[in-house]
């Protein structure tokens, strides 16, 4: 929000019309400061005629912070998004035990734990909005004790979640438009068959090292992404390596 003036702003404030937050006091210009660092919130032009809503020195190293972390989480997700390879598995109830459970699974079979998690805001993934504000969910518990966050997105929002949309899609009009089975068990082995087509049918939009499109299968790609990885790591543009958190396997 932009005020016309700086004295305009600070009026506000001094008649109670506009309140500093719980984190803010009100400093000797009259506009809010940040308890923490002690900046201020608002921007004021030199010759104090001008005032505007901005950042505080704690508040650009959280955003500073959210930007590091989701290019490191984008650049670990290379080895999933880039390389198009899938995994499902089907459930007979829909729960945090049974999203818990494909969690763990998940981890294993792409061999390494990812810095964050994002899901849909489903009772499968999340505490409902009925529950009490104290109630954790499973979940969370879950994915927090191996470091892991939960990003949920926007409430009836399904294009923010586009890459699993898109393999959904790929999954009903290859697979599950044409499935027929009678039992749980010949389910899991018919989602078996198809993963393993899946995964080691060239795909034309994977690309080589050089960029040009060519015929590789999920499985050779990832392993083009882990030899790259080995060599050279991950990088952003200031140098800084990302490391990945593979998982060791059992002996």
């Amino acid at each position: 929000m932009l005020f016309e003036t700086y004295e305009q702003l600070k009026e506000q404030y001094a008649i109670g019309k506009l309140k500093p937050k719980e984190d803010e006091y009100l400093g000797e210009n009259g506009l809010p400061f940040c308890k923490k660092c002690n900046t201020p919130r608002h921007w004021i032009s030199d010759d104090r005629k001008a005032a505007a809503h901005c950042v505080c020195k704690c508040q650009q190293e959280e955003i500073r912070r959210k930007q590091e972390e989701e290019a490191r989480q984008k650049r670990i997700d290379e080895f999933n998004n880039r390389s198009k390879l899938s995994l499902i598995y089907p459930y007979q109830e829909k729960s945090v035990h049974s999203t818990i459970d494909f969690m763990k699974r998940a981890f294993t079979y792409f061999g390494y734990l990812p810095a964050i998690v994002q899901t849909d805001n489903g009772t499968e993934f999340t505490t409902p909005k009925v529950a009490k504000k104290t109630t954790v969910c499973a979940v969370d518990t879950f994915l927090a004790k191996l470091g892991i966050k939960h990003k949920l997105i926007k409430p009836f929002t399904p294009r923010h979640n586009g890459k699993v949309e898109r393999s959904h899609r790929s999954d009903q009009e290859s697979f599950y438009n044409y499935l027929t089975y009678s039992t749980y068990d010949e389910l899991k082995e018919k989602m078996r068959e198809w993963l393993d087509r899946y995964n080691n049918r060239p795909h034309s939009s994977l690309k080589n090292r050089e960029g040009k499109r060519v015929w590789l299968t999920p499985l050779e790609k990832r392993a083009e992404l882990l030899e790259d990885y080995r060599k050279s790591g991950f990088r952003d543009d200031t140098d800084t390596e990302f490391r990945i958190r593979f998982i060791k396997k059992a002996a």
